[in-house]
């Protein structure tokens, strides 16, 4: 691994249910960095599920920052307050002021020229990563950040109707919940193909409460589109603009809940005529993609940027 600092921001505004937002970053040697990457983790994620990516990413010229979302990972709580109790200010919009906080607290440590910013993330900070890009491009720009790329890995769109994740619409507006997530947990863990990555899903969500699953899942329902009811056909279709951004979809070929989602994404973005789209389906991968098969995302991702900046035509995709 390359070497990182550490970025540590204090409580937010919310008090003992906002932690330290704990956040790691590795620069690349190379003095003109092609851009900063910016990954999200998953709900019971953290920082480390993105280690096998970042050596790649660095020794090809870019810098990565990887935080640990709120009550994930180093950012827990510190007070006496027990991680079972209600979150109400965990929510995409709680979430995403903190990456506000973060991205100007390591502004500094690039040089004061405008910083090209690729936001992408997994699962939870995939949705995550597309929410940013459509609330957080205005005022990332006053921090000297310019929204250039965007990395939904293993994810829906928040813009697309259908086909959706349909279990999840269970979670939306859903009050806090004391429901037994030892199924959710089994699940998640096993979303992993090798015994390696699921030992690493497995490890991170010991420490993530159910009431913080419960909160995650609420957040991810919430920021879809609500399923139209009166649809007897229905068919794939966005129903609010995605962002113009060159787009790098990834999912596992394994992953029965995305590949289709994300299939239909693709073509969607191709018909919109968002040229700048590209999904790659990694074989030998299920739903958690960067731990099964790290490498080759980290390749993916070199690549198509690179394509992006060389502005190479081609299709460059698995469906």
């Amino acid at each position: 691994m390359p070497s990182s600092s550490s970025v540590i921001l204090s409580k937010g505004q919310a008090g003992v249910f906002s932690p330290p937002l704990h956040a790691f970053l590795s620069e690349s040697q190379n003095k003109h960095a092609k851009a900063l990457v910016l990954l999200l983790h998953g709900m019971g994620g953290d920082h480390h599920h993105f280690d096998g990516l970042i050596p790649h990413l660095v020794d090809a010229g870019f810098d990565v920052l990887v935080p640990d979302l709120p009550f994930h990972g180093q950012s827990q709580v510190t007070s006496s307050v027990d991680d079972s109790s209600p979150h109400p200010s965990l929510s995409f919009s709680s979430m995403m002021d903190d990456l506000d906080r973060l991205l100007r607290v390591v502004r500094p440590r690039f040089r004061p020229r405008s910083v090209e910013l690729i936001v992408g993330g997994l699962s939870m900070g995939g949705m995550l990563s597309q929410a940013c890009a459509v609330h957080k491009q205005a005022v990332w720009a006053q921090l000297g950040y310019r929204v250039t790329g965007l990395i939904p890995i293993a994810c829906p769109s928040i813009h697309m109707i259908y086909p959706r994740i349909a279990w999840l619409d269970m979670y939306r507006d859903a009050q806090n919940t004391t429901d037994d997530f030892t199924q959710v947990r089994q699940y998640i863990i096993s979303s992993a193909v090798y015994p390696e990555a699921r030992h690493e899903t497995a490890r991170t969500l010991a420490i993530v409460s159910d009431a913080t699953l419960a909160q995650c899942l609420r957040a991810c329902a919430n920021a879809l589109p609500s399923a139209d009811d009166d649809n007897v056909n229905p068919t794939p279709r966005f129903v609010t603009p995605p962002p113009r951004l060159p787009t790098l979809l990834i999912t596992g070929g394994q992953d029965d809940h995305t590949l289709a989602v994300m299939c239909a994404w693709q073509k969607l973005n191709e018909a919109d005529g968002l040229t700048e789209s590209r999904l790659f389906i990694k074989e030998g991968a299920s739903h958690m993609v960067p731990l099964d098969q790290p490498a080759a995302v980290a390749r993916d991702i070199v690549a198509f940027f690179f394509y992006v900046g060389e502005g190479v035509k081609g299709r460059m995709t698995g469906c």
